[in-house]
């Protein structure tokens, strides 16, 4: 990054960085969270313009590490370039949940418990590291497919969002890092064209509840009661509106918006 700085007073270059993730704030590698922290802090020294995925994580970069606001561009939501559209079903024989991703226990241990807190709910699985032998009758487990393929295959009414082992809440650092990070699996179902359900405190919860895509919940064991509480009209709003914004995830417009809006700030700076 050091050559960044030497261009920039030298050749008087303008940096713009796309947050793809804040290792120092995701604390997946703890023993170089120091390191980490230095290279973040030296982007920031860098930088001109920071595209990051949300409010959240533009009030951490703001308050925490006293980056000026008027840097910012919030991207919102990354887009999931696809040819792949979801093919027509029929709502009624569908499967309550999609989950898409790691099945790895130690990655999404809730789902081996989803299937035990909302039994009366029909679950479809995609993705790897599937542990067959906690199977229940529930869980349906439909294979694993490429990325640019996955958005046609996937069959169900809602992409549920969460993460860790515990089905009460999203826990852990992957959970603390929910509150602050755009997860892809979004932008997979919003491509899926999948209404999504997501954790409350999950910062693209506002999101999801604001543009009328899907709704949020605070525990998993609500499930049942929530989606009985959805009548076919607001699934049907839901439907709609995701359709709608699903052919701009595909198609890479919020990225490309965002970019536009940095080029103006570092033009005017």
């Amino acid at each position: 990054m050091k050559w960044m700085q030497i261009a920039k007073k030298w050749k008087g270059y303008k940096v713009i960085f796309i947050i793809h993730d804040l290792e120092s704030l995701r604390k997946m590698f703890k023993e170089f969270g120091e390191l980490f922290q230095k290279l973040d802090h030296l982007m920031y020294e860098t930088g001109d313009v920071f595209i990051v995925h949300n409010s959240q994580m533009a009030e951490y970069l703001i308050e925490q590490n006293g980056v000026d606001r008027k840097k910012i561009v919030c991207l919102e939501v990354f887009d999931y370039l696809t040819d792949a559209k979801p093919e027509p079903e029929k709502e009624k024989e569908a499967a309550d949940i999609v989950i898409a991703g790691n099945l790895d226990e130690k990655k999404s241990g809730y789902i081996y418990g989803l299937a035990q807190v909302c039994p009366n709910l029909k679950i479809n699985l995609y993705g790897i590291h599937y542990k067959s032998e906690k199977t229940a009758e529930n869980l349906q487990h439909q294979g694993a497919y490429p990325p640019d393929i996955l958005p046609g295959k996937m069959s169900g009414k809602f992409g549920l969002v969460w993460d860790g082992q515990k089905t009460e809440t999203c826990a852990g650092s992957t959970g603390e890092y929910v509150k602050y990070n755009n997860p892809h699996k979004v932008s997979l179902y919003i491509a899926s064209e999948k209404p999504i359900l997501i954790w409350k405190e999950a910062a693209l919860a506002g999101f999801v509840e604001e543009n009328k895509i899907g709704i949020s919940v605070e525990n998993l064991a609500d499930l049942e009661a929530v989606l009985g509480r959805i009548t076919e009209e607001q699934y049907a709003d839901m439907k709609e509106n995701i359709r709608k914004m699903a052919e701009a995830v595909r198609t890479g417009e919020f990225m490309r918006r965002a970019i536009e809006k940095a080029e103006q700030i570092q033009s005017q700076g």
